[in-house]
């Protein structure tokens, strides 16, 4: 599992990437050294704990400007997965794509915002607990020592002071358009709108992003060479952290043009076209030890639908069934460890493939029950989708024809 389940607040699953903990350790050292510049004086114990704090406190502004996006989105309807920390900072999964223009605009817009609004709170309280250090000369003129505003600062005044910048920062950058950035998601709400052509206007504002992405890598290259770059990267680490943030975009960029093609090939196709309706499904009171010896050790199933007097009960996996002990398969039925279709994703045979699609993406086991009020009539496998999408076919059912013997 690449993901650590942290919690739920405000009804949206809170992860973090692995990735997300050497980014954190790394930022704990950048900071501790930086600190330790900025107070000659403090031991090396209160130079870590504030650099862990201001870490921590930095990626909890990250937090914040997600649930920005992630609570406007509910607003309009649209159900969040999670959000996910991870190495470039931090995502909202959402179940759908926004509906109209304006909503993608204000989902977007509101993530930086958040940001922008944290930074002038942090600014806001170093300037009240802090006021001293602003030294007023004659007339309307204020000037600030930066010598003694370092140095003199004790812990509380260097992360207002810190926070306060990187999170305006954070706020700015965002609002570049470079697609998926949330400054190329309002690029994309605003061709949108005036286009009325959502696919379209993604294209587009992904092709802003690549061209951005190659002109980031191009600045990072540079800086890496020693050339000085103002306000990107001043020197080789810096120029490899911009240009690797700009390989970033472009990955995703094309991964964004390749979703949309495919939604593009999917347009019009329904589940029933590529459900399997042939398969094994076994019925509620069979023993795990022949479910092992006849299906699992027999076949390449993986995961099977379970069954009783006719009704889809749930889903039945191998890990599941490696989760107990062996020596009580003879006494343990199908039924007893059955994930219960109530906790599944689900789809129907009418149902629009790239809303299937998205589910399967949710569900991250590559099968989908297909169901009929309580009976099975077939399951949709991501291979299946791949397979299709890879022939660029549109014409028939790949299992046309077929009888459902979801029977048990």
């Amino acid at each position: 599992m690449r993901t650590l389940r942290l919690g739920k607040l405000f009804g949206v699953d809170v992860a973090i990437d692995r990735s997300w903990i050497f980014i954190f350790l790394l930022m704990s050292w950048n900071l501790a050294s930086l600190f330790g510049r900025w107070h000659p004086n403090w031991s090396a114990l209160l130079v870590v704990a504030v650099a862990i704090t201001a870490a921590l406190l930095f990626f909890a502004s990250l937090l914040l400007h997600e649930f920005a996006h992630s609570l406007t989105g509910k607003a309009f309807g649209i159900p969040v997965r999670n959000i996910t920390l991870f190495l470039f900072g931090g995502v909202s999964h959402f179940e759908n794509e926004p509906r109209s223009a304006g909503a993608d605009f204000l989902i977007s817009i509101v993530g930086p915002l958040a940001s922008i609004a944290i930074g002038l709170f942090f600014f806001f309280l170093f300037t009240l607990t802090h006021f001293t250090y602003f030294t007023f000369g004659s007339g309307a003129d204020i000037t600030i020592d930066p010598e003694r505003a370092l140095s003199g600062l004790g812990p509380f005044g260097t992360l207002f002071l810190w926070l306060g910048p990187i999170n305006v920062t954070v706020g700015l950058f965002n609002l570049i358009p470079a697609f998926p950035l949330d400054g190329g998601r309002v690029l994309r709400s605003l061709i949108w709108a005036v286009t009325k052509r959502p696919r379209n206007a993604t294209r587009t504002a992904a092709g802003v992003g690549q061209i951005m992405a190659w002109l980031m890598m191009g600045l990072g290259i540079a800086a890496i060479f020693g050339l000085r770059v103002p306000f990107v990267a001043r020197g080789p680490i810096s120029g490899i952290w911009f240009a690797f943030i700009g390989w970033f975009l472009h990955s995703a960029a094309l991964r964004t043009l390749e979703q949309t093609h495919i939604e593009e090939l999917l347009e019009g196709v329904d589940v029933a076209r590529l459900m399997r309706t042939r398969g094994t499904a076994i019925d509620a009171t069979t023993p795990i030890s022949q479910l092992v010896n006849e299906v699992f050790l027999r076949s390449e199933e993986s995961i099977v639908p379970v069954l009783h007097e006719g009704h889809f009960l749930g889903m039945l996996s191998s890990d599941q069934v490696r989760a107990i002990p062996s020596a009580e398969w003879t006494r343990r039925t199908a039924g007893e460890l059955v994930t219960p279709v109530q906790q599944l994703q689900t789809t129907t045979p009418t149902e629009p493939m790239i809303d299937a699609m998205r589910k399967l993406v949710a569900s991250d086991v590559g099968v989908l029950p297909v169901v009929e009020e309580t009976r099975l009539v077939g399951l949709l496998l991501s291979e299946d989708i791949a397979r299709w999408i890879e022939l660029h076919r549109g014409r028939g059912s790949m299992f046309g024809g077929q009888r459902p013997l979801w029977q048990g």
